[in-house]
């Protein structure tokens, strides 16, 4: 090297010193002072404190593989690939797969392994073909939205080689942005679920994110401004309010929908795209809650523009004499899941959708 370049090189140097030493310091500080610690503390899932569920990368939570845990009440199984269903083994040349995605109501929240509706399904199946033909695999988390579910499908799903998806998604969508697993730092609260995805992806973000404390510190108060911002913005609009631990105090605060309107639509879009292109039957459930009543909304509208058979769930778990088949605000009784099964199952085979035999 030249002699000029050499100099030019240690000027640069020795310019850059102080700067690390600064950075050095700021470092320490931030570090010390709990600076780069989320400004708001996040929520821990029921199913993350029974042990049932740990973070997940790609999926933001799933379930533990292989365990037994106790789970609002009830024993709990999961399998190798951390799915609350039987082992799934490499795909038998008759056999014929459901792939049942869903949120808590799909995972079966306070029910039994065998009193799901997934469960209950495989058992109709197998009993009108009159042999063990059919695997109804359970791929339901609770807190799931519909956009996790999707990425589900794509990025796992798609390997257990399903011939037909189940799709039961509305309520979750809905909720706000805060409540979702331990890791959701105050970033994560200000973002949509496709959002927090698309943030997750930058690598160097992330490894920022990692590192360093001055970096969070910055991140964390843009974050945390913003969600002020949106606080003016939905003063008067319909949002739940929640209470949030922020340091040393509580605080009533307004969060955006985890999948907000036009994102659940290219939810939908995309599910519909991804199966038609792998050659899947798909099915898609108009799901009830206890306080739910008949209604047209999203799901209704694309399933009859979009020619996506759909099974309304409303009657099933509303009786015409008063009765709700909900054990608590939003999780059917087991003879809800097998309500739901039974209309499942007429439904596939009155509309060819499996290979049984007549209901």
């Amino acid at each position: 090297m030249p002699p000029a370049g050499r100099e030019l090189l240690k000027n640069v140097a020795f310019s850059l010193v102080p700067l690390l030493v600064l950075v050095g310091l700021a470092e320490g500080l931030i570090r010390a002072a709990g600076w780069a610690d989320s400004p708001i503390a996040p929520m821990t899932l029921d199913g993350e404190a029974a042990g049932l569920m740990h973070l997940d990368e790609e999926l933001f939570w799933s379930l533990e593989p292989s365990k037994t845990r106790e789970h609002e009440g009830v024993t709990v199984h999961t399998n190798s690939l951390g799915l609350r269903s039987p082992e799934v083994g490499e795909k038998r040349p008759d056999e014929f797969r459901v792939l049942s995605l869903g949120e808590s109501s799909t995972f079966g929240v306070g029910v039994g392994d065998h009193e799901t509706y997934s469960w209950f399904l495989e058992q109709f199946l197998d009993t009108a073909a009159g042999r063990d033909r059919f695997s109804v695999i359970n791929a339901g988390v609770p807190a799931y939205s519909s956009f996790q579910s999707l990425k589900y499908l794509e990025l796992r799903g798609l390997d257990l080689e399903p011939d037909l998806v189940l799709f039961y998604h509305e309520g979750n969508d809905f909720l706000p942005s805060y409540l979702r697993a331990s890791d959701n730092s105050v970033i994560g609260m200000n973002l949509s679920d496709p959002e927090r995805y698309a943030d997750r992806l930058r690598r160097t973000h992330r490894k920022l994110l990692a590192w360093s404390a001055v970096y969070r510190f910055a991140r964390y108060r843009l974050a945390l401004a913003s969600i002020e911002k949106y606080q003016e913005s939905a003063a008067h609009a319909k949002r739940p309010t929640w209470d949030v631990q922020m340091g040393d105090e509580k605080r009533t605060l307004k969060f955006p929908f985890r999948v907000r309107s036009e994102e659940r639509s290219r939810v939908f879009a995309e599910l519909v795209a991804l199966t038609r292109e792998h050659g899947i039957g798909l099915v898609v459930y108009h799901p009830s809650y206890r306080g739910s009543i008949p209604h047209e909304c999203l799901i209704t509208e694309f399933c009859r523009r979009s020619d996506v058979p759909m099974i309304d769930t409303q009657d099933l778990l509303h009786l015409p004499d008063g009765t709700k088949l909900f054990w608590d605000l939003m999780h059917p009784t087991p003879f809800g899941h097998l309500r739901i099964a039974e209309a499942t199952f007429n439904f596939l085979v009155e509309n060819g959708l499996v290979p049984t035999p007549s209901p």
